[in-house]
């Protein structure tokens, strides 16, 4: 929904941005006005519902994708409530933290829990249950390649059911130990650091998509006031505005959207499929050929 809800605001600025063209170059005025007033009024419920929205998911994700959570917030280290919130920071993925960074206190419970006693976990405690897992998921991984073989091996089967909520964390170490009986403590916590997706791009594609929706909404709310009072048409600076702002939307979609697939990683299905297992086999050349073939025909 909140997807959707996002296309409603890029059409909304979209359409404000070509009337106003018209109203710039005196084309089709009055058809030009009305449709700017629809783009301005639809557009201001649509930011508010998207911004909504985009506060739900983030409760959303503390429960469900707290990694991703985490990147998103700069949040390597578990503290305390009330938790502060970086507004600014610049993470470092090899040293595990953040190299500086601007905070805000108490709003970070505030935006994730709505309390002020609430908390998440940072990179550190989830690495510690991922570790954990892994090992728990070493054995369904072992009982899946027997099972491969047979089938009915009750006793496989068994190990399997008994293990398979954590076998894709167990997938996270045979990536680096492909025969899990010799795997050492060092290829452990290399996997349990894989579950932390790459947290710089994550946070600041998420600050990006919150700046500019923050900002579209402040347009239309501007908007809305002018063409509610019939003083859009004068405005000479809104219009020019308006026409520069076509673009803010799609900047705002796909910061969102590179927030959602990097910010699940490793997974492509979240804690089942690594994906590293499910990326593709073919090389290099024959994905750059398909692709390049699929931009010329589109």
């Amino acid at each position: 929904v909140h997807t959707s809800v996002a296309g409603y605001v890029t059409a909304a600025i979209f359409v404000a941005g070509v009337s106003a063209y018209y109203m710039l170059r005196k084309r089709h005025v009055d058809l030009a006005k009305r449709s700017f007033r629809m783009a301005a009024l639809f557009g201001v419920l649509a930011t508010i519902a998207v911004i909504t929205l985009g506060d739900a998911l983030g409760f959303v994700d503390a429960r469900v994708q707290p990694t991703k959570l985490a990147a998103m917030e700069g949040l390597w280290k578990s503290e305390a409530a009330p938790m502060p919130f970086n507004l600014i920071a610049f993470p470092s993925q090899a040293q595990r933290r953040n190299v500086a960074d601007v905070r805000v206190p108490y709003l970070l419970s505030l935006l994730v829990t709505h309390s002020l006693t609430g908390t998440v976990p940072g990179a550190d405690a989830l690495e510690r249950q991922a570790v954990s897992r892994i090992q728990d998921g070493i054995p369904a991984v072992q009982a899946l390649h027997v099972l491969a073989r047979n089938p009915t091996d009750a006793a496989a089967l068994a190990e399997f059911d008994a293990h398979r909520k954590d076998l894709g964390y167990g997938f996270l170490l045979e990536r680096y130990a492909p025969d899990l009986n010799d795997a050492t403590a060092a290829q452990l916590k290399q996997a349990a650091r894989d579950i932390i997706p790459p947290v710089a791009a994550v946070f600041w594609s998420f600050r990006v998509m919150v700046a500019l929706g923050l900002l579209m909404l402040a347009y239309f709310v501007i908007t809305a006031l002018y063409t509610l009072r019939n003083r859009v048409q004068g405005k000479t600076w809104l219009l020019k505005t308006a026409v520069w702002m076509i673009p803010v939307p799609f900047i705002a979609n796909e910061a969102g959207w590179l927030v959602a697939e990097l910010g699940r990683q490793p997974w492509t299905v979240f804690d089942v499929l690594p994906t590293w297992m499910s990326a593709s086999t073919h090389s290099v050349g024959y994905m750059a050929f398909s692709l390049i073939g699929f931009v010329v025909l589109y």
